[in-house]
């Protein structure tokens, strides 16, 4: 018997004898480079910031009362006569910091002053948590999140001071506890790290010490049921690395609404002649942590030869809890849309509309006109009967209004985003 000719497992031909030439060969590599890309792509995090300072003040400005960024709930706290730390100039002679230049100088006059300032919760309902202890949120942390950490900071040259860093706090604590976690160079150790106030693993640097040379931390942490896992790194090439990170700790469970930034000899009493930290290009982000739809359809394709059914499921979140929400339709697009109450429900006005205004609860819709539940959800129908050959190519919207009957005047207080339904034959 002949021996079988041996496959060739990179000759496309192989596979198809009818791709015999070299530009068939590399269309289907460049698709499937395509494809791979495309799945690289999809694993890849999506992000959205917090919270973030860069310190875009006036140089000579004292920290206190003061502030510059986003997503924070109060200026900064920064001692009873706001001195406790200073804005100067990035350059020359300190090479941190980012383009503006200026950045945020510790221990001026006062040695272990911290500066505090408050995270503000609003956008991100769905990654925090409402209790931690007996602390009241919204508290970050919540489990089976990710956040990261980046910041720029440098101990002044020739400095004495014995530690300095960003660390995590519950804004008044009721749990008596106040830091449960610091980032930057702990006590005594002269060394990037982090320290753990609240338990094991304490203390624990890299090993790298030239903490006084311009450093930029990255830090990521997934919040899980129990301990959390924290990562970091020094001077990466991204802000997101994917390489094995300088430290790899479990640290004790905790939330946080309030970040703190403070150098010092840990005696309470002013250093050296050159006390003191520079930090600057503070951000605080979440990974894949997108709000749900405020509406949301599936599927999001119908056939009239079918037919079907499209589930639309309402969510306007716990602040609306209680409140009535009016589904509505348009088959003529969602822009400009309709104006209402200041707002703009992403629908265009005919003839649909008007019939989903006037007929609540009426086919092709159910539960259109309703009241949101404890979690502000709900969920409506929209029902597409076989053989309506008018609709093939349209592309069907709803989008809904909640109102809030608070007031002497009742008004819409939400609208949604729109949920498309595209028909097909």
């Amino acid at each position: 018997m002949a021996k079988p000719a041996a496959v060739d497992p990179f000759d496309i031909r192989e596979l198809d004898p009818t791709m015999n030439t070299s530009l068939e060969r590399c269309l289907l590599v460049a698709a499937s480079a395509a494809l791979c890309a495309g799945a690289a792509q999809a694993q890849a995090g999506t992000y959205r910031t917090i919270c973030e300072e860069s310190f875009d003040l006036a140089p000579g400005t004292n920290l206190g009362q003061t502030g510059s960024g986003s997503g924070w709930e109060a200026a900064w706290y920064s001692g009873p006569t706001d001195t406790n730390a200073l804005i100067i100039p990035g350059s020359p002679g300190v090479t941190i910091g980012d383009a503006v230049g200026n950045i945020a100088y510790m221990s001026n006059s006062l040695n272990d002053g911290g500066n505090y300032r408050r995270i503000s919760g609003t956008g991100f309902e769905n990654i925090t948590d409402a209790m931690f202890g007996s602390a009241t949120g919204p508290l970050f942390g919540k489990d089976d999140t990710t956040l990261w950490v980046t910041f720029d900071a440098q101990k002044i040259p020739g400095g004495d001071d014995a530690y300095g860093g960003l660390s995590f706090f519950i804004f008044l604590d009721p749990n008596g506890v106040g830091e449960y976690l610091f980032m930057g160079s702990p006590f005594l150790f002269d060394d990037w790290g982090l320290d753990t106030p609240t338990g094991a693993p304490g203390a624990s640097t890299i090993g790298q010490g030239n903490i006084d040379q311009p450093s930029h931390m990255v830090y990521r942490i997934d919040f899980l049921p129990g301990d959390e896992r924290i990562q970091f790194w020094l001077n990466p090439t991204t802000d997101k690395p994917s390489t094995t990170a300088d430290l790899d700790l479990m640290i004790p469970n905790f939330r946080f609404n309030e970040l703190r930034i403070q150098s010092g000899t840990g005696g309470g009493t002013t250093g050296g002649s050159a006390p003191g930290f520079y930090f600057d290009g503070i951000k605080l982000e979440c990974e894949d942590c997108e709000p749900p739809q405020a509406l949301a359809g599936t599927p999001s394709t119908l056939s009239v030869s079918f037919g079907g059914n499209q589930s639309l499921i309402l969510n306007a979140g716990a602040g609306n809890a209680g409140k009535t929400y009016f589904l509505l339709g348009s088959v003529s697009g969602t822009s400009p849309g309709f104006p209402i109450d200041g707002l703009t429900l992403p629908l265009n006005f005919d003839s649909y509309f008007v019939y989903t205004l006037s007929y609540a609860n009426q086919p092709p819709l159910t539960n259109s006109f309703g009241v949101l539940d404890a979690a502000g959800t709900a969920q409506a129908n929209f029902n597409m009967p076989v053989g309506i050959i008018p609709l093939v190519g349209q592309q069907i919207n709803h989008a809904y209004v909640v109102i809030d009957f608070a007031g002497i005047i009742p008004f819409v207080g939400f609208v949604s985003n729109a949920a498309p339904l595209d028909v097909t034959n």
